[in-house]
């Protein structure tokens, strides 16, 4: 090879070496990218859903405070399950 093909021949692989770096930094920032999103939108899944479950929790102790109550005032075990929603076996259970 002479030097202006020589020449040549290293320019072009620069320009070789350059876009393969430019491809693998972008698609590094690209996953990169993908992996933060997914985790940020799991992360406010999973908060989503912890907070539903307190709730629903929250919900329930609730009823079961009203039950008790109820009980406590003598009323029958039909009347507070229709009352509150709780099964039979549930209020029977609480006390």
């Amino acid at each position: 090879m002479n030097k202006k093909e020589r020449d040549e021949y290293e320019a072009c692989l620069k320009v070789y070496r350059d876009n393969y770096n430019t491809w693998n930094y972008m698609k590094e920032q690209a996953l990169k990218e993908g992996l933060e999103e997914s985790l940020a939108k799991g992360i406010a899944k999973g908060i989503e859903q912890g907070i539903e479950i307190g709730v629903n929790k929250g919900k329930k102790e609730n009823s079961y405070d009203i039950a008790r109550k109820m009980k406590q005032k003598g009323l029958s075990v039909d009347m507070i399950a229709e009352c509150t929603g709780l099964s039979k076996s549930e209020i029977e259970k609480l006390m």
